[in-house]
């Protein structure tokens, strides 16, 4: 990784969360159109809820800032559910083949789409105010392909 790239990531994580919030919603609002061209509206929000899932389980572990960030998405977009379901639901997405779906939209997805793609994975892991080896791996995965 060049130090381009590690000077944007570090850039990302020093936001304060209220600017990382409101960069996340930027990103989903830019992200949601685009995969709307491909799947209807039950099927985007299944995927976005799985990028939400592979991005906090890139280092594998979900901390409090992960969860409260995926917890306070669905919540504005009216989803309500148990923390205990939300944290089974989380882990089954990402042991049960997100990565790939999420690999494969980037590959379907436009410029565009790969930009708020990228930049809402990158702020999801950056939440904890960290980006370990892990989710930079996971972050420059998408970024190549």
């Amino acid at each position: 990784m060049d130090n381009d790239m590690k000077e944007l990531l570090q850039q990302v994580v020093d936001l304060p969360t209220d600017d990382k919030l409101a960069f996340a919603l930027s990103a989903i609002k830019g992200l949601a159109p685009e995969i709307q061209k491909h799947f209807d509206s039950e099927q985007t929000a299944k995927i976005i809820i799985s990028v939400f899932a592979t991005s906090v389980a890139a280092d594998g572990k979900l901390t409090s800032e992960e969860f409260a960030l995926v917890k306070a998405f669905l919540s504005a977009g009216g989803i309500d559910m148990p923390d205990e379901k939300l944290v089974e639901m989380l882990a089954s997405l990402a042991a049960n083949g997100a990565y790939e779906m999420v690999n494969a939209l980037n590959k379907i997805l436009s410029t565009e789409g790969q930009a708020h793609l990228i930049a809402l994975v990158t702020v999801i892991c950056a939440i904890d105010d960290r980006i370990d080896s892990h989710e930079v791996s996971y972050i420059m995965d998408l970024y190549k392909s």
